[in-house]
């Protein structure tokens, strides 16, 4: 197998390293966006319907007390919110050896919110 291409190290090591920035960067976003959707859910009683609620009611911002409920589909997107979110957060803490990633299709749940 003969080499034929014309990338040499200074091209590879700006790849590598705009690769790594964007990682650690779009990691470490995420973990903010996960904790606040945590803030949100204990805020809405710890509950995806609870937070369905809280999340689709009342999207103009008005200080409207909760009358209605989420509609099943809403509850479900709130829940496959939640799955992207505590997968964005399982990557997160294994980027940052902060707890070691059992072998799971995290992609998945990523995929949903695509």
């Amino acid at each position: 197998m003969s080499h034929t291409s014309e990338k040499r190290w200074p091209y590879i090591n700006e790849q590598v390293s705009r690769f790594a920035a964007d990682m650690m960067r779009v990691s470490n976003e995420a973990e903010e966006a996960y904790q606040q959707f945590q803030e949100i859910y204990a805020y809405a009683g710890g509950t995806l319907q609870a937070m369905a609620d809280l999340l689709y009611q009342d999207i103009n911002g008005n200080p409207v007390p909760i009358t209605d409920t989420a509609t099943p589909a809403q509850v479900d997107t709130v829940t496959d919110a939640g799955a992207a979110m505590t997968k964005l957060h399982e990557l997160w803490q294994a980027i940052n050896n902060v707890a070691a990633l059992v072998q799971e299709d995290r992609a998945t749940a990523l995929r949903r919110m695509i």
